[in-house]
């Protein structure tokens, strides 16, 4: 189970796998908001599975647009709303 998926987790923690695994995004992240996400309450969204080609390179991946949240395009809650 993922740590970062619960409520009130640990925003130092949260600081250091983002400093790790996302530099350049954490860079722009102030602790403010890295707290207010290491608080958030857990979201209880229907979860997706993608079953297609090999989106990640080594241990990385990367998503953008409507696959980087579980809310179908069809909702109308989309980057073009």
């Amino acid at each position: 189970e993922d740590k970062f998926a619960n409520e009130n987790t640990d925003p130092v923690e949260l600081r250091a796998f983002l400093d790790d695994t996302l530099p350049q995004f954490s860079a722009l992240l102030d602790d403010e908001t890295v707290a207010g996400v290491a608080k958030k309450p857990v979201s209880y969204l229907p979860s997706f599975r993608y079953a297609g080609p090999r989106l990640n390179q080594g241990d990385r991946t990367l998503i953008l647009g409507d696959c980087a949240h579980t809310v179908k395009p069809y909702f109308g809650l989309g980057a073009n709303s």
